[in-house]
């Protein structure tokens, strides 16, 4: 294949059947997820001669917690050892490896295991493997809604006028200005909620984009963002 004037491709890859392949050859679900493992060594070997440039792959996803616990100890472990054994022929090959998705359910040994790849691979710039761990694309959309519509706290030092302007505000101005305030703050709430409702029912219905409408909620009542 020439890829001399192809652009780096980012290739995804979810690991999903690994199960179904081992117990439809009469094996258990865990050797389907080791022959998983192992094909990824083989995709590894190939990827950069293929233009490849990052390699996602989506390893273990929120709802496989729902899984049962035997399985979810064995893709667990499965990840730890790949890591762990994998971590110096990345080192050598010059691959870099990411870890991404939440940490804080995951044990401290896979956790570490994560960690130590990551600081021993930085270097690489063959190719960028980023392993997705307890990913979940509510969850994102979620957490990206909330940093969208967080209220930041303004310093009180912010809120004073220059010393020439500062003048004696009444106390039923202090009223009035503290109810607008609390009013601006309920209805940026709202309209988050709107906002996160909407996007979660598109994800539902597979639409990847934000419908004009969310659009226009987003605005103020001059037009200006909110």
């Amino acid at each position: 294949m020439n890829t001399s004037f192809v652009s780096p491709l980012h290739v995804a890859i979810i690991t999903d059947g690994n199960g179904r392949w081992g117990t439809s050859r009469g094996l258990p679900r865990a050797a389907g997820h080791r022959a998983g493992a192992e094909n990824l060594r083989r995709i590894l070997s190939v990827a950069p001669e293929l233009n490849i440039s990052t390699l996602t792959l989506y390893a273990f996803s929120a709802n496989n917690w729902q899984r049962p616990a035997s399985e979810v100890n064995v893709l667990m472990q499965l990840l730890h050892d790949y890591l762990i054994v994998e971590t110096p022929r990345c080192v050598e090959r010059g691959i870099r490896v990411s870890v991404i998705g939440r940490r804080d359910r995951i044990s401290p040994a896979l956790r570490e295991a994560a960690e130590s790849a990551e600081l021993a691979t930085e270097r690489g710039q063959r190719l960028h493997l980023r392993l997705a761990v307890d990913y979940s694309s509510r969850e994102m959309l979620y957490r990206a809604a909330c940093r969208f519509y967080k209220v930041t706290d303004v310093s009180r030092e912010s809120q004073q006028p220059p010393a020439a302007a500062q003048v004696r505000v009444s106390r039923r101005g202090r009223v009035q200005a503290r109810r607008r305030g609390r009013r601006r703050l309920r209805r940026r709430h709202d309209l988050g909620k709107t906002a996160l409702t909407r996007a979660l029912q598109s994800q539902r219905a597979g639409r990847h984009r934000i419908d004009s409408q969310l659009v226009n909620d987003l605005k103020g009542p001059d037009g200006a963002r909110t």
